[in-house]
């Protein structure tokens, strides 16, 4: 799914079925699209994804370390 669909959504929501409207930041901080061009590239992003949840413990921004 994409960000205009999700946001398409999110009006449609808003506007027609009466949801209460998202006061806050909806998108991640410092999100951003990259293309993955190579089969190394998607080898490192594939780790990140794997090890990235290990990582949590120690990082400093976990409220629950």
């Amino acid at each position: 799914m994409n960000p205009a669909t999700i946001g398409r959504g999110t009006v449609e929501g808003v506007t027609q079925r009466g949801w209460p409207p998202i006061r806050r930041r909806l998108w991640q901080r410092g999100y951003y699209e990259h293309v993955i061009r190579t089969d190394a590239a998607l080898d490192r992003i594939r780790e990140y994804i794997v090890t990235n949840p290990i990582r949590w413990a120690e990082d400093p921004e976990n409220p629950n370390p």
